[in-house]
């Protein structure tokens, strides 16, 4: 795997689980079981800005002569991290409550 392209998706992954504790938790991974979510302004601000920095990283890595796996690493960290900006400029975090979804499901869910 190129190491560089390994890095970035490591990169990724960790901000994913550190901007969602909740879900961190719900994969076992327990650093970040004292926090909650940050889902002020300046916190998309700051997401959108470090998505935005590993996406055009990502645009330096020269595919050709890579095995095929990391053809499919790349292209799946671009899906995410475009999906990622395009939730975060449709402001789609603002619908996370509702009867099926948001803090008074997942919080009681953590005690499973």
């Amino acid at each position: 795997m190129s190491t560089t392209l390994h890095q970035l998706a490591e990169e990724y992954w960790e901000g994913v689980l550190r901007r969602n504790p909740i879900l961190a938790t719900f994969y076992g991974d327990h650093r970040y079981d004292d926090q909650l979510p940050e889902v002020s302004a300046s916190a998309r601000v700051a997401e959108q800005q470090e998505l935005r920095a590993i996406l055009e990283r990502l645009n330096t890595i020269d595919l050709n002569g890579l095995e095929l796996e990391d053809h499919i690493t790349a292209s799946m960290l671009r899906l995410a991290i475009d999906a990622s900006l395009e939730s975060i400029r449709l402001r789609l975090d603002e619908l996370g409550v509702d009867q099926m979804e948001g803090p008074q499901v997942r919080l009681p869910e953590l005690l499973n």
